[in-house]
């Protein structure tokens, strides 16, 4: 009777434990769903989480020695993940969130400098739940005839649990537990075959006049921060088409990067089509004849490129850079763009700065104490862009060339919470970037400034890859009709992604929001 006491009480704790780490995971899909009237979805959410906070009870109170070791060393590095992501950007991590942080698995000494407190907590929590578990399982353990039999259910319940309800049409709103999540999703990640790119282009270019086309993606650039930092400076020291506070397409890195590159028809990604098998810049334009550069700073050389750049992909690009400078690697990436733009021979750069993401330390003595983040975010901007276009544009013949330059998102500076990549309540500030268009061609001139005068209306990043392809020789109504709006003219709307770009698992287009350029005005509640 004593030894079955002590196994209830040893239960509890446990399962009170496991409950506690997913408290943010209860309160962001139960609670809300309730909140929302999907009560279904609620009530098996949350029998979902009773049964798995259950198999994990008895597995750690049944198991034998060796197994608990292993099985806490596979589950503990699970939760922690969990409870970093839902604590830093208030979500649940759901597929499409882990493969961008796959992607995104770089920046990872970056993160942890930013959010060094959420780490330690998250660490200390960890240890409190594994004190926790090993003191229950010392208080209950005993050697009892049945315990294979129940930590081997439990084990398979564990496992079977996610493996049934994620992607079943009897669970459309299942979101694995922290423990199961990283597991389940990087099955998923395995299994996906590498998407299929159309690297056919029906169009025939013409000759263009713009012989070498750059677009500049900053890192983590407001509108705001461009103007204070960059414009006000006076970095820029030839005339400049400013078209103002912008609206990028996603609020993610890679999101934002990628709807570019891919030249996606957003008014087909949000009914569902796969923006990765559309062809590329890169093929559009080598099938103009350009030779196609990426200068990459956000990448060590000989890895893989980032923002959700995937094998078919890079197999259009005739050249890789792939820069590491520290602080100075902007810089660095002026003076390669330079080094391609002024050889005789037409070329399409694309360049991805190391810009100020955080945790802002793109400046000297970044280490200094007593700076807020906004004021290293600032210092920031303002280091890496001080001799960057002067060393850019040095000698280069504008007449017959089109640089683009904008960031790949903004930035909400605000205790407690992410400054980019909020999936939920996200602010207006995330998705506002500078654009800016530099070049002397009179024909091309013209045609940005038209429809589009600074002030006029806002623009977005859905217009930079046509205007790029029609600088590229393509037929304007052609590509406005088959992608969207150009630069050359005005659109109405523009669609606002989060970290998912493509369909999801369940075979569903990605969250967005649309929003009228006219106004600019953005909720941060995106459609599901």
């Amino acid at each position: 009777m004593k030894s079955t006491v002590k196994f209830v009480i040893a239960f509890l704790l446990v399962f009170a434990a496991y409950l506690a780490i997913h408290q943010k995971w209860i309160i962001n899909l139960i609670i809300t769903q309730y909140d929302a009237n999907q009560f279904y979805a609620s009530a098996t959410n949350a029998l979902l989480i009773a049964c798995t906070g259950i198999f994990f009870s008895l597995t750690v109170l049944t198991v034998r020695r060796w197994v608990i070791a292993v099985f806490l060393l596979l589950v503990l590095p699970a939760l922690m993940s969990g409870f970093l992501y839902s604590r830093i950007l208030g979500a649940t991590m759901d597929f499409d969130a882990f493969n961008l942080l796959i992607h995104e698995a770089g920046k990872t000494q970056d993160f942890i400098k930013q959010y060094y407190r959420t780490v330690i907590l998250a660490f200390g929590l960890v240890t409190i739940i594994l004190t926790n578990t090993l003191i229950a399982r010392f208080m209950a353990y005993k050697k009892r005839p049945y315990n294979d039999m129940i930590s081997g259910l439990s084990i398979a319940g564990l496992i079977a649990t996610p493996l049934l309800a994620f992607g079943s049409q009897y669970f459309p709103r299942y979101a694995p537990t922290y423990d199961s999540a990283p597991w389940i999703y990087s099955y998923h990640l395995m299994a996906t075959p590498e998407p299929m790119i159309n690297h056919n282009i029906s169009a025939t270019p013409d000759k263009s006049e713009i012989s070498k086309i750059v677009l500049i993606i900053d890192e983590s650039v407001t509108y705001d921060a461009f103007v204070n930092q960059i414009a006000n400076n006076g970095f820029i020291s030839v005339d400049y088409i400013n078209y103002g506070n912008a609206i990028s397409g996603g609020n993610c890195s890679a999101s934002a990067n990628a709807l570019i590159r891919w030249a996606a028809n957003p008014m087909e990604v949000i009914m569902n089509k796969d923006p990765r098998s559309y062809p590329t810049l890169w093929d559009y334009a080598k099938k103009a004849d350009y030779e196609t550069v990426l200068v990459d700073g956000q990448t060590s050389p000989g890895r893989m490129p980032g923002n959700f750049m995937h094998k078919g992909e890079q197999e259009s690009i005739d050249i890789i850079h792939q820069i590491k400078g520290g602080i100075e690697t902007d810089l660095q990436i002026a003076e390669k763009i330079h080094s391609v733009i002024t050889q005789n021979k037409p070329s399409f750069v694309y360049a991805i700065l190391r810009g100020a993401h955080f945790p802002y330390d793109g400046f000297p003595d970044s280490d200094h104490a007593g700076m807020t983040d906004l004021e290293r975010y600032s210092a920031s901007i303002a280091y890496s862009k001080r001799h960057f276009f002067e060393t850019l544009l040095r000698n280069v013949d504008l007449h017959e060339t089109l640089i683009i330059y904008t960031s790949d998102h903004g930035q909400n500076i605000v205790k407690g919470r992410a400054a980019h990549c909020n999936s939920l309540d996200y602010d207006a500030k995330e998705y506002s970037v500078p654009l800016l268009a530099i070049t002397q061609n009179e024909h091309f001139l013209k045609a940005l400034t038209e429809l589009n005068s600074p002030g006029s209306s806002r623009v977005s990043h859905l217009q930079i890859a046509p205007t790029l392809l029609i600088a590229m020789g393509y037929d304007k109504t052609h590509v406005e009709n088959a992608i969207f709006p150009s630069l050359l003219s005005k659109a109405e709307y523009t669609y606002l992604f989060q970290h998912a770009v493509f369909p999801s698992l369940r075979n569903t287009p990605p969250p967005y929001e649309r929003v009228s350029l006219a106004d600019g005005l953005i909720t941060g509640k995106p459609r599901r």
